[in-house]
């Protein structure tokens, strides 16, 4: 209805509840999290971190912490903050590609290419370089599926130079014809990842 709010909400389990969320007032291309529900969230060494009261107490299997020990989550993802205080998170610390000792968010190049019309849906992560150390490939379903490979994997180069520095523009292309998912439903990348490294180029 004209009156309905959508909010884009972050929360992890171990912090017993949702953490904060921003209001949705466009399409929303970053996850931006303004903090509230008593919780305090912060950047350390890049990673988000939260300090609560409502943190977990172990993991099952795990060493139970001590009774003194501050009351504060490493959440493993990457973010930074914003002069109004807001969390802008960028994507998991393992999903970080290194290019040449520079860090590369695979979300970034995802955005860039879903803005080109061919993309129905990408997933991109770093694969090994011997030069680079590592080096960006990116898996798509393209949307008009008859489109030639090499074609499609031109024209998305071209789309991508005016977007972004060459160490992100991807390496290798391979185009699917749907990727892997969770049960959850959502994008699996350390699938895709090891589907593309089975798949013979």
């Amino acid at each position: 209805s004209p009156s309905s709010r959508f909010l884009n909400v972050f929360g992890t389990t171990e912090t017993l509840s949702w953490i904060g969320a921003s209001e949705l007032d466009r399409p929303c291309t970053e996850t931006r999290i303004h903090e509230f529900w008593g919780a305090k969230m912060s950047i350390d060494a890049g990673e988000v971190v939260i300090e609560t009261q409502d943190l977990f107490s172990y993991y099952v299997g795990g060493a139970k912490r001590a009774k003194d020990a501050p009351l504060v989550f490493r959440t493993g993802d990457s973010g930074t903050q914003d002069a109004n205080g807001d969390i802008v998170i960028i994507g998991r610390l393992n999903d970080i590609i290194n290019v040449g000792g520079t860090k590369v968010s695979p979300e970034e190049i995802e955005s860039a290419l879903l803005e080109n019309g061919l993309v129905k849906e990408t997933c991109c992560f770093g694969v090994p370089d011997q030069w680079a150390g590592e080096r960006v490939a990116a898996v798509i379903v393209l949307r008009e599926t008859a489109l030639d490979s090499a074609i499609a994997k031109k024209l998305l180069n071209e789309f991508l130079i005016s977007r972004l520095s060459s160490h992100k523009i991807p390496a290798h292309f391979l185009f699917f014809k749907e990727l892997p998912r969770s049960d959850r439903g959502k994008i699996s990348r350390q699938a895709v990842k090891k589907k593309f490294l089975e798949t013979p180029t």
